[in-house]
């Protein structure tokens, strides 16, 4: 008889810490609170969103104020578009998922995580209104939380927002740390896989010069870039830019004696004085084209 009891309990044991582990698994995969829209739609929440000056990072204000009288959490989604009530202002996607815990009758204000995603737009205002807007298709939320699983700077990801809200190419994404080169990758991928291209990770990024008037300038100011090439023979090496009509418009480096190997090269261009265009990027060995790499901005 204690053999049976035994058996017994060591088998309701098992069942019942499956169950625990069935409900925990099925619990992660389903959001957390009620989502903000729904909540203040619904009037569970009595819900104020403002600009804190500027259109990156913890921008926004949202305050809260439950209507119920018992404890409720509020989610704010990553993909989640804010609209600016003044439409030459940016709407702001948030990146960052926030679930608020609010009690009983509570008023409570907190930042979102967000960037701008109207890059022609100007940026908000301190104060400026926004409404809690509406969720965006698959795509965007995956980059949202492509961007949150890791850390990447905030010029990264405001590139990134813009390459999907504005058409931006992707190598208008540019990162300066090195060791980020995997993270990178990935995401390059993932936004290539959205806009239809074939994935290669761009041998060039570049930067945009920055305008006081302007969020986005739309005026490439560097160029940044990375090639490899072969030498099979001592020889005097060249990389010079040309435009579409076969003329020299930068000088990298001239007439450098170096010996035979491969050779991985880093470059800064300043690109500010050239017109929007098609260019190349040649290396030359004794005068004769050894590497001809095409680049567009």
């Amino acid at each position: 008889m204690k053999k049976k009891t035994f058996i017994f309990s060591i088998v309701f044991s098992m069942i019942l810490l499956s169950s625990f582990s069935v409900i925990k698994m099925e619990t992660r995969k389903k959001p957390v609170g009620i989502s903000a829209e729904t909540a203040s739609k619904t009037g569970i929440i009595d819900l104020k969103i403002r600009s804190l000056g500027g259109h990156q990072e913890e921008c926004i204000e949202a305050e809260l104020k439950n209507m119920l009288d018992t404890d409720t959490l509020i989610r704010f989604e990553a993909g989640r578009r804010l609209k600016a009530e003044d439409s030459t202002l940016q709407d702001i996607l948030i990146i960052r998922e926030l679930v608020v815990r609010l009690a009983a009758n509570e008023l409570k204000k907190i930042n979102l995580f967000g960037f701008c995603c109207r890059a022609n737009n100007g940026s908000p205002s301190k104060d400026a209104v926004f409404n809690v807007g509406t969720m965006t298709d698959s795509s965007w939320i995956k980059l949202c939380q492509l961007l949150s699983e890791t850390t990447y700077p905030s010029s990264v990801i405001q590139s990134a927002v813009w390459v999907l809200s504005n058409n931006h190419a992707i190598n208008s994404i540019h990162n300066d740390n090195e060791a980020d080169f995997e993270k990178m990758q990935k995401l390059y991928a993932y936004l290539s896989r959205v806009k239809g291209e074939k994935y290669v990770y761009p041998w060039y990024t570049l930067v945009y010069e920055a305008d006081p008037q302007l969020v986005f300038s739309n005026r490439p100011g560097k160029m940044h870039g990375k090639i490899t090439y072969n030498l099979p023979h001592n020889a005097n090496v060249d990389m010079i830019v040309r435009n579409v009509d076969n003329l020299t418009v930068a000088t990298i480096f001239a007439n450098q004696a170096q010996n035979p190997n491969t050779y991985d090269f880093r470059f800064t261009l300043d690109v500010n004085k050239l017109p929007h265009g098609k260019y190349h990027l040649l290396i030359l060995a004794d005068n004769q084209v050894i590497l001809k790499k095409e680049f567009v901005f």
